[in-house]
């Protein structure tokens, strides 16, 4: 965590003027270095050897700087994938890195932006070396999530998606306790599905449990059934806000796919067609709806675009 104590006793015209150095050695193509931002800063800037070692470990300290990058925090977010990147995360917290890329690649092709597995995982990186954001590893998974969030809500947002876990926890905000093998039944999903949910959500700290009459019984922990109403009304303010925009009638989850808790779904849409999508974690923009009809005006619009450039 960054340690933001003793910037009162720092000279902020002093702090600016290191930064201006710091710049400058960034726009030659320069890695910023310790040893020669310390020698430059002082024989142009004739500040104080005390002084300026504590300014310079206060923008360190801070990632306002970091060695050996070509990179300063303030240019972070001047970069359109990472500010693409940022806001996607904001928006989304907890997302892993595949429902990440899969999800950003029709942004990036709007602003005509090429760009590879290897070069977002950098972009990512960068927002993560300077605090922007912070990683969480979930069984197989890597979720990102803003810097300033709790790793532990960050996971909260991720298995919230997955909608049978949604619905295990509605009905218990609604029924309170219940027992296990009563709400199968009660959400209409198969069995071991539900089970092996439970436990998750268990284990995540999100349920308690216990053994009474030889029956197991969850109910949602006390402490987190408000941050946990909180989560799911964003989280379904969300997927009401892509069915209204997708004019989507109806719903229906068809079956469980493998240990990622894929759900297929028969998806309904307002020019009468049915299409069946597959969906991840993020259920492609929390509810998968990309329709035909839009990607395709995308692609027009990039040819369009295209043609503009080659009259000219």
């Amino acid at each position: 965590m960054s340690n933001m104590s003793g910037i009162q006793d720092l000279d902020q015209m002093e702090i600016r003027a290191v930064l201006e150095v710091a710049k400058e050695l960034v726009y030659k193509n320069r890695v910023v270095k310790i040893e020669d931002l310390f020698n430059i800063a002082k024989r142009r800037l004739k500040l104080k050897s005390v002084g300026l070692k504590l300014i310079l470990k206060y923008l360190f300290e801070n990632k306002i700087l970091i060695e050996g990058s070509k990179i300063i925090k303030s240019e972070v977010l001047s970069n359109d994938v990472r500010v693409l990147i940022y806001k996607f995360i904001q928006k989304y917290p907890g997302v892993n890195f595949s429902a990440l890329k899969n999800n950003l690649t029709s942004e990036f092709d709007d602003y005509d932006i090429k760009i590879g597995t290897g070069q977002l995982i950098w972009h990512v990186e960068v927002l993560m070396k300077f605090e922007f954001l912070r990683k969480l590893k979930f069984k197989k998974y890597s979720l990102y999530f803003p810097y300033i969030m709790e790793p532990e809500h960050a996971l909260y947002y991720f298995l919230l998606r997955d909608q049978i876990n949604r619905k295990i926890i509605k009905t218990l905000i609604e029924h309170g306790s219940l027992r296990q093998a009563d709400i199968p039944n009660i959400i209409n999903e198969l069995k071991g599905s539900v089970y092996y949910h439970i436990k998750t959500l268990i284990k995540k700290n999100i349920l308690n449990s216990e053994t009474r009459s030889g029956a197991l019984e969850v109910w949602l922990k006390q402490e987190k059934r408000a941050l946990i109403i909180e989560i799911l009304d964003e989280i379904e303010q969300r997927l009401n806000e892509l069915k209204e925009k997708y004019n989507v009638k109806k719903v229906e989850d068809k079956e469980l796919v493998g240990e990622k808790m894929e759900l297929k779904h028969k998806i309904n849409i307002s020019a009468d067609t049915i299409e069946e999508k597959q969906v991840d974690e993020v259920e492609r923009e929390l509810i998968g709806l990309i329709e035909e009809k839009e990607k395709s005006e995308k692609k027009e619009k990039k040819r369009e675009r295209e043609n503009r450039i080659k009259l000219l």
